[in-house]
């Protein structure tokens, strides 16, 4: 009977593999570019391993942030979405009031990180996004929306709540939280007020907030730190 033969069979392997990396790069920028950012190039250095876990503060019988971020990376790697009521959470939040704790540092090392895995990861902070979105033309606000919001394996909200908000920026964060919690779709957000303080700043609707507090389990990961800037990179 004829059958394959082991070196034929890895060269299909193989051929696959490099096939599936190619789409995945090929769609990876064209919603970097769709954002305005092609190639990450704001954030190409943060990589995880590059993060130093020694320098973070942390609460007894709490993981230590970066290795909560790493074991969560691994445990969603193989799973298309989350599920509301076993497995991982859907989506970590990133807290601490300080600033350079490693917030940023973390999340944008989980999404290179998951780019590297050949999955589609989209980075985006609060106030470039917000000025794009309210800068673009009505026919394309739903294609922005969709990126971070539908197509993504991976979104990453960075610095929520970084300015005050209103009725406007509360509307456009609700879009892409609700598409996220819609699709159960993987998510980290970092911001340096928590899930209550940016309702009360009109950052999150109160709809958006709840969202958040099933896709997280009312969790928050508290990276605590001294500022990593005036010292030298985490």
């Amino acid at each position: 009977m004829w059958s394959l033969c082991d070196r034929l069979r890895e060269a299909w392997r193989i051929s696959d593999e490099r096939i599936a990396r190619a789409d995945a790069e090929r769609r990876q920028a064209i919603a970097e570019q769709q954002l305005g950012d092609p190639g990450l190039s704001r954030i190409a250095h943060l990589l995880l391993d590059r993060f130093n876990p020694d320098r973070l503060r942390v609460q007894l019988g709490h993981d230590n942030p970066h290795t909560l971020v790493c074991d969560w990376l691994e445990a969603i790697r193989d799973a298309r979405e989350g599920d509301y009521h076993r497995g991982p959470p859907v989506a970590l939040f990133l807290h601490y009031p300080g600033k350079g704790t490693g917030k940023t540092h973390l999340a944008a090392g989980a999404a290179l990180r998951a780019r590297a895995w050949g999955k589609l990861a989209v980075f985006v902070e609060e106030e470039s996004f917000i000025k794009r979105a309210w800068a673009a033309p009505f026919e394309d606000k739903e294609r922005l929306a969709q990126l971070p919001g539908d197509l993504a394996w991976l979104t990453v909200v960075d610095d929520l709540s970084q300015n005050p908000g209103g009725m406007a920026v509360a509307r456009t964060w609700y879009d892409i939280i609700n598409r996220r919690w819609l699709r159960r779709g993987w998510t980290i957000l970092t911001s340096n007020y928590t899930l209550e303080e940016m309702v009360e700043r009109s950052t999150l609707s109160e709809a958006a907030y709840s969202r958040l507090a099933q896709m997280t389990r009312g969790q928050t990961v508290l990276v605590e730190a001294d500022d990593q800037r005036l010292r030298g990179r985490p």
